[in-house]
């Protein structure tokens, strides 16, 4: 696997962090920075998943 397909991945993760640290974050009164954590989210998600969908194995049938 490239080095490329490893970091969507690790990108991917973050994401992931991103969306459990949300109920953390409102259990602890601080409700101002869930805005920050799903915009995160999002960026990431989107970002990991195109790096993911542009470098993966393509089949020899597309």
């Amino acid at each position: 696997m490239s080095w490329l397909r490893w970091f969507g991945w690790a990108v991917v993760g973050i994401g992931c962090g991103a969306v459990v640290m949300i109920p953390w974050v409102l259990g602890n009164g601080r409700g101002d920075e869930v805005g920050e954590g799903v915009i995160v989210a999002a960026i990431c998600f989107t970002v990991g998943g195109a790096i993911l969908y542009f470098t993966r194995r393509r089949v020899s049938g597309e």
